[in-house]
């Protein structure tokens, strides 16, 4: 069952896929764990980006989406290395971004996090880390 409240009502089921469940089962793990470094922030953390292929944080705990974020991010499908929203744009009035220590996507995040880790270091610090997340927020 799915942890966030806006989300409870999505349930993983076990299909045919060998090691698909296991996998999955670990993501929304990961999930519990992000929505716990969430929390360690406090209630106005402020707006959210994950450096992965979606970001279940806003929709799941009803927070407000960056400006410049995009429903749905996949290497060599939505962006590469050649066509990508600048940093500045899609991080826009972030205050929080959430680094997956085991994305959902792999070549979706190393993309993600060669074209805008440099600017996430350079305007944000390292704020919560635990076993699934690195969660950044912005300087003041």
């Amino acid at each position: 069952d799915f942890v966030l409240p806006n989300l409870d009502g999505v349930r993983l089921v076990d299909l045919w896929a060998p090691g698909d469940h296991r996998f999955h089962s670990n993501y929304l793990n990961s999930i519990r764990n992000g929505e716990l470094a969430l929390a360690a922030l406090g209630p106005d953390a402020g707006r959210v980006y994950v450096l992965d292929f979606v970001t279940p944080f806003n929709a799941g705990l009803e927070l407000q989406p960056p400006g410049g974020d995009t429903a749905w991010q996949h290497w060599n499908r939505t962006f590469n290395a050649d066509h990508y929203l600048p940093p500045e744009d899609v991080l826009k009035g972030v205050k929080v971004v959430m680094e997956p220590k085991y994305p959902v996507e792999h070549l979706t995040y190393a993309g993600l996090r060669d074209l805008y880790m440099p600017y996430v270091r350079a305007n944000f610090q390292l704020a919560v880390e635990n076993v699934d997340w690195w969660v950044w927020v912005a300087r003041e």
